[in-house]
């Protein structure tokens, strides 16, 4: 959109206060993201970029818990079974149609320009999987919190208990 016609239609009287406004924006959506989001996106950004990520992924049996992200790693996942292959361009081509995948790719393509490393990957996937873990350990926490039932609360504590022997095992791998 031209400038003139902002400037018309949003009544700004200098160009400097429209482009003041679009930082501020552009400032809000980085300072938006969370460190999972950020995770999230580079284990996206892997996968749309070397089918070699994408059977890493599958077998390290990672579960996202973002709903946009998740339904993103899952049509990924689903592209390459279909096709045995994935590239950037085709898999634009593929969902196209699909508004939420496609914004989620179109940020993440625009937003990271890193060289693919097994190592980086590796660190990503374990990112997550320390954030689910420690997810899991609030919820339960926070249901012993509001559960009366004794029998409920010891097989949550037992849950919890797993939960952070399995983290304690992880950090020593």
């Amino acid at each position: 959109i031209p400038i003139e016609i902002l400037k018309n239609e949003i009544d700004i009287k200098d160009t400097k206060e429209i482009n003041k406004r679009n930082i501020k924006i552009a400032e809000n959506n980085i300072k938006n993201k969370t460190k999972y989001d950020k995770v999230c996106e580079m284990i996206i950004y892997y996968l749309i970029n070397d089918p070699y990520y994408i059977r890493m992924y599958k077998a390290e049996n990672i579960f996202v818990d973002d709903k946009n992200y998740r339904n993103t790693v899952n049509e990924i996942l689903y592209f390459f079974e279909k096709y045995n292959n994935i590239s950037v361009a085709e898999f634009i081509s593929y969902i196209s149609n699909k508004e939420e995948i496609n914004s989620v790719i179109l940020k993440i393509i625009g937003s990271y320009e890193e060289e693919l490393s097994e190592i980086n990957f590796k660190k990503y996937l374990k990112a997550i999987k320390d954030m689910n873990i420690k997810n899991k350990i609030e919820k339960i926490k926070e249901e012993m919190k509001t559960t009366l039932d004794i029998n409920k609360k010891t097989e949550l504590a037992n849950k919890l208990m797993e939960l952070k022997k399995g983290s304690v095992k992880n950090e020593r791998n």
